[in-house]
């Protein structure tokens, strides 16, 4: 909503009908009715032919697991516009590495986040760059990364 407030026309999706309603609602109150639209999008059910392809994708916090991180890269592919190549897809993500009971009893820690992998792996001939990262107060990673082609994101500036 705050790239609405700034002037450009938005999109916004998700695909519970529960926050569809709330996303419409949060337009209104905030008078962005003019600038901002909701859609239902159902990630991987969708084809590109189906949908506009857009210049710039924001999201943050959406590869939790790794199913789930091959759907949004399929879907952010198909959503991304490739006719000149200007496509790039603006995510942020906080690191979750899973905890879980090894075969020996102990409890274990994941050593990297395989949601982020996952979808890092399903992105390409797309590639990534991070432009922003800092540590949690528990010790945990948050990232802003730029996913598109190569010429692309070089042109993000790093963020300080």
């Amino acid at each position: 909503m705050l790239v609405a407030r700034m002037g450009a026309q938005v999109t916004l999706t998700d695909y519970h009908p529960v926050v569809l309603s709330r996303l419409r609602a949060n337009i209104t109150l905030n008078g962005l009715d003019a600038a901002a639209s909701v859609e239902c999008l159902d990630w991987g059910a969708s084809r590109a032919g189906d949908r506009a392809r857009f210049r710039l994708l924001i999201g943050a916090d959406l590869a939790f697991a790794e199913r789930s991180a091959a759907l949004l890269a399929r879907t952010a592919q198909g959503l991304m516009r490739h006719d000149d190549g200007a496509g790039v897809f603006i995510y942020a993500h906080q690191e979750r590495r899973a905890i879980y009971m090894g075969s020996d009893g102990e409890v274990k820690r994941e050593p990297t986040d395989s949601g982020l992998d996952a979808l890092l792996a399903s992105v390409a001939p797309l590639q990534s760059r991070q432009i922003h990262t800092r540590t949690t107060a528990d010790g945990e990673r948050v990232s802003l990364l730029a996913i598109g082609t190569p010429e692309v994101i070089q042109r993000v500036p790093v963020l300080s």
